[in-house]
């Protein structure tokens, strides 16, 4: 039977789960997992590191991870942005202003 929490409780598939703060476990080592032990914040750990925040229309990627874009593109924890396309690398600071313009990136 699946369970959920340090103490096994039947899953029930069709309702909703209340996890009420615990942690989700995702893999057999345990250090993988979602918690949402804060309030309106929702946390990822992955190989027992913090590596995502999920807050009301914010993603946070945690210092030692970065942002991986499907295209080749990267935004590491250091501001530098590179592989998107013309320019071989770019680096952000706290004052930059990023849009985007017929699908390239204008700094």
């Amino acid at each position: 039977m699946p369970y959920f929490g340090s103490t096994p409780s039947p899953l029930v598939t069709n309702a909703g789960v209340d996890m009420n703060g615990t942690e989700l476990i995702l893999d057999a080592d345990a250090d993988t997992s979602i918690t949402a032990d804060s309030d309106d914040q929702i946390d990822i750990k992955i190989a027992n590191a913090d590596d995502f925040q999920l807050t009301a229309n914010t993603f946070s990627v945690l210092s030692g991870s970065a942002l991986n874009i499907d295209s080749g593109a990267t935004i590491a924890n250091s501001g530098t942005a590179t592989g998107f396309g013309q320019a071989e690398h770019a680096n952000l600071t706290d004052v930059a202003a990023i849009t985007q313009v017929d699908g390239d990136i204008i700094m």
